[in-house]
């Protein structure tokens, strides 16, 4: 009889405690050895195995102000929620003595190495305040997903009522905090810089403007932990001990550096992949353009950068950054393809005649026009050079070049070819036209315009 009015008297004190509008708190703290004391991130790219999965959890459980405890027996329930079960079995000694806050502990169910959740019998909860909490140390073995870990401790009677709330957990839901949680410590972020680099008209596409920067490779480290068997080891910049940069695009006319200067090189001269080993650790790797002495004429190009980095300990993909575009090298003016044009003397012999129309629409005269053979039927090198075909087209006027016109220009029976016609000129300034004429009657018929030399299809 006597044990019922002691049972009753405490689940009457619980109803009271639990029917207020607070409730207790769950936080991590500097309790015994625990190695997890405070949310802590670990790093997710870092190849965490071995001793750094396990550690120990120190956790306070607070209850709300005003709150009275039960002296009696009650129910204390804790549960690993996400990537982590027990490393070891839980003994009752996982509850420990803060101060006048000395309950007598049991374990009553669960704990087991590999579980998610362990009960406690407690009595004595009498010296356990908002202003001293009680204190558990739990054995935590993350589970290698990489998931975040959180944990829930509550007081329940033994019939079930909850006690001061019931659950409370680590997670911080207003800064979506997790107790431990992963990121990435390692970031490489491959940037195009916005100034426009192009081979300028009046160097005759021999020299680039002044600003050559094409882009930017920078890399971080953020100091997140290795493990939770020591959170004090963490990622540094000091762990990445080299850094190699992969360009692909064409090299032929121009080199690309980065920041040192250190030049990135071809392993094989035209395979269009080129490769630079610059400083480790953390730094803004600046990618540049510069002609090269022979100062040949610059081809327009698109470029990527891809990243490689040496760290010991991380994992491989954490390691590859794959192929980005950086800014290209374009040519100033307007550049049009003319493929499969045919010579002055190909034209005699067959019933086609290659015709070109370029008309200038804008309220100035444009600057001088020039043609590039790229490709030849007959084994005629390609030009090193731009050739030059008018001076200009004047406002309002219109330059027509035919197969003849072209062979004369050229100086060379190309036969079939592939022939860039540069205009320093806005393209919005500009109609071109391409057209088949018939060698046998005069009849025209509009072909297409081959890929601009940045590689668009010309819109008028």
């Amino acid at each position: 009889m006597k044990k019922q009015t002691l049972l009753s008297a405490v689940a009457l004190t619980t109803i009271a405690v639990a029917g207020g509008a607070n409730a207790g708190t769950l936080s991590a703290g500097t309790v015994g050895a625990a190695t997890v004391k405070a949310p802590v991130v670990l790093a997710n790219d870092f190849d965490i195995k071995g001793a750094a999965l396990s550690g120990s959890t120190g956790l306070v459980l607070t209850p709300s102000a005003g709150a009275i405890l039960p002296t009696g027996n009650a129910l204390l329930t804790v549960n690993l929620v996400g990537g982590a079960t027990f490393g070891t079995a839980v003994t009752a000694g996982a509850v420990v003595t803060n101060g006048a806050c000395a309950p007598t502990t049991t374990v009553s169910s669960g704990g087991a190495a590999g579980d998610k959740t362990v009960t406690f019998l407690v009595s004595s909860l009498g010296g356990c305040t908002n202003a001293v909490p009680l204190h558990f140390v739990l054995p935590t073995k993350l589970d290698g997903t990489n998931t975040a870990v959180n944990f829930e401790a509550g007081l329940k009677t033994e019939l079930g009522t909850p006690i001061d709330g019931g659950l409370a957990s680590t997670y911080v839901s207003a800064t979506k905090t997790n107790l431990i949680d992963f990121k990435n410590a390692i970031s490489v972020a491959i940037a195009a810089d916005t100034v426009p680099t192009y081979a300028t008209l009046v160097s005759k596409f021999k020299s680039l403007t002044a600003d050559k920067a094409l882009g930017t490779v920078t890399v971080g480290v953020t100091a997140y932990a290795k493990g939770i068997n020591d959170v004090t080891q963490v990622t540094a910049a000091g762990d990445i001990t080299a850094t190699k940069l992969t360009a692909k695009g064409d090299f032929s006319t121009i080199d690309i550096v980065a920041s040192g200067p250190v030049t990135f090189a071809e392993a094989t001269a035209g395979s269009g992949t080129a490769t630079a080993a610059v400083a480790g650790g953390a730094a803004v790797h600046t990618i540049g353009a510069v002609e090269k002495g022979a100062a040949p004429v610059i081809k327009a190009s698109t470029y990527t950068i891809a990243a490689d980095l040496t760290a010991a300990g991380y994992k491989a993909s954490a390691l590859t950054v794959a192929a980005t575009p950086i800014q290209s090298i374009t040519r100033e003016g307007a550049s049009y393809l003319l493929p499969w044009v045919a010579s002055g003397a190909l034209a005699t012999t067959s019933t086609s005649n290659s015709v070109v129309r370029l008309s200038n629409i804008g309220a100035a005269d444009t600057g001088p026009v020039s043609i590039e053979l790229l490709t030849s039927s007959k084994g005629v090198p390609a030009s090193t050079a731009l050739v030059p075909v008018a001076a200009s087209i004047a406002k309002g006027g219109e330059l027509v070049l035919t197969s003849a016109s072209l062979q004369t220009t050229l100086g060379a029976d190309f036969g079939r070819g592939d022939i860039r016609v540069t205009v320093e000129g806005q393209p919005s300034d500009l109609i071109v036209r391409r057209f088949v004429q018939s060698t046998v009657n005069g009849a025209l018929s509009e072909v297409s315009l081959g890929r601009s030399a940045t590689g668009a299809e010309p819109q008028n």
